[in-house]
């Protein structure tokens, strides 16, 4: 424990943080005294309030107690931070949060899951399913799950799961022994620069994982298939093609649940069911399976954590149905994952689905515009808004106008902008008995979902 020896009380800086907090959680269990700051509260920093943890809601120096020995910053935080110019001062170690994480991996055997999409789900399904086998896991993760109540849990078992995250690079920090990977997509290109240097950091990552471990991934993207040479460990490979070592056969949509039909090599797992919707997560449970599998889990066993799963916040939420009006919430903001919630949305057969977008960062927006413009054609009718900008600069002419204009001559029919505070009066105005309205991006459009829960009953 390089940075953990010794220590007693430990600040966060942008504590509210979905990865932040997990991490503080996963602390104050282990017995450190935990404080931190954040600009505003939220239900994480509400969580931790709760469980012992001092929270300040600004950014001063005066924020660090005299007993404080290590800061832990965010990949948001500078160097001109108050707190870190107050930490530096006293002579305080400062860490980031990817080289924390990657110290509470390394105590453990660490079940990693990378990719540019379905992280937060395949994580949240490998930590329920650990939980439900007795293996006891700690588990971090960017979403809050339903199973657990949180977005974090501390297990006395020997593995532990968490996300790899690529956005910033910090995932090249992790030695895991078991690593999942769900996919490569064009994203966080701010960092990567180009498609190439995409790749390379994959391979990279995959390289680091432990002598002994293995690497899980995705056989239906071929980028992971190439990837698969740079990894030492052990390959086992899923997906719906014939190639794959776990494969999912005969899929069924029934409400909210998917079933299907489970294979190991070629040997039938059974008939295995998952309560959250689309097919993009049968393939998240499949790697799941995987996992199970390694672990010398029982078909049984699986398939019971695999149905103790019911989703994550932010993840297809469904917030109810409102004289005849279902709302959804979800957290998509990539053009493969609006397209890939629609198109779970329309198992449903609403009369139309009615999506709401907040596009989220200036740069993923002019990175993927052209991607964007045309992402949206399963809804009926679709409702655009400004940039939730993350804390980037502004890019000029990169607006959320702009984007509604590439989706219109695209050939959208039913596209219209609107400032996020007059969305949700809109969509009273307009909606029809037997309407599903989807809220997406992972920025602060989730309050519209609220809204119109509140405003419709």
């Amino acid at each position: 424990m390089k940075y953990l020896n010794a220590k007693k009380h430990i600040f966060f800086i942008a504590i509210g943080g979905i990865g932040m907090s997990a991490i503080a959680l996963v602390l104050l269990k282990k017995g450190f005294k935990i404080s931190g700051s954040d600009i505003k509260p939220n239900s994480l920093t509400e969580k931790l309030a709760e469980s012992g943890a001092g929270i300040y809601f600004s950014h001063k120096a005066g924020n660090l107690k005299p007993d404080v020995d290590l800061v832990i910053y965010s990949s948001c935080i500078n160097n001109a931070n108050p707190e870190m110019l107050e930490a530096k001062s006293r002579g305080i170690k400062t860490v980031s949060r990817g080289t924390m994480l990657a110290e509470l991996v390394a105590e453990k055997k660490g079940i990693a899951v990378c990719g540019c999409h379905g992280k937060t789900t395949t994580s949240g399904m490998i930590a329920t399913l650990l939980r439900e086998a007795g293996l006891d896991p700690t588990a971090l993760i960017g979403g809050e799950v339903n199973y657990f109540g949180s977005n974090a849990c501390f297990g006395r078992g020997d593995y532990l799961v968490t996300e790899a995250d690529e956005s910033d690079g910090s995932f090249l920090k992790l030695k895991p022994f078991y690593s999942v990977l769900t996919n490569i997509d064009e994203d966080h290109m701010d960092y990567f620069k180009d498609k190439s240097t995409l790749v390379r950091r994959f391979a990279q990552y995959v390289s680091n994982i432990k002598k002994g471990g293995s690497l899980i991934y995705s056989c239906d993207d071929p980028r992971l298939v190439l990837l698969k040479k740079y990894s030492c460990a052990d390959n086992i490979s899923y997906g719906f093609t014939g190639s794959a070592c776990v494969r999912a056969k005969n899929i069924t949509a029934k409400g909210y649940d998917s079933s299907f039909d489970c294979y190991y090599k070629k040997d039938f797992m059974g008939r295995f069911k998952i309560r959250v919707p689309g097919g993009h997560n049968v393939s998240n449970a499949l790697a799941a399976v995987c996992v199970g599998v390694k672990l010398g889990l029982g078909a049984a066993e699986i398939k019971s954590g695999l149905l103790s799963f019911t989703g994550t916040k932010r993840r297809f939420q469904v917030h109810g149905c409102f004289s005849g009006v279902t709302v959804v919430e979800d957290y998509a903001h990539h053009p493969a994952e609006i397209a890939a919630t629609l198109k779970a949305a329309r198992h449903f057969k609403p009369k139309r689905v009615i999506g709401v977008f907040q596009p989220h960062r200036f740069t993923r927006t002019l990175y993927l515009a052209d991607r964007f413009a045309g992402c949206f054609n399963l809804s009926n009718y679709l409702i655009l808004t400004d940039i939730y900008s993350a804390s980037e600069n502004a890019i000029k002419g990169i607006t959320g106008r702009v984007l509604y204009d590439k989706v219109k001559k695209f050939g959208h029919k039913h596209v219209v902008y609107i400032e996020k505070n007059r969305i949700a009066d809109h969509i009273c105005r307009i909606k029809k008995p037997g309407d599903m309205v989807i809220v997406l991006g992972a920025g602060d459009i989730n309050e519209i979902a609220q809204e119109l829960a509140r405003k419709i009953r």
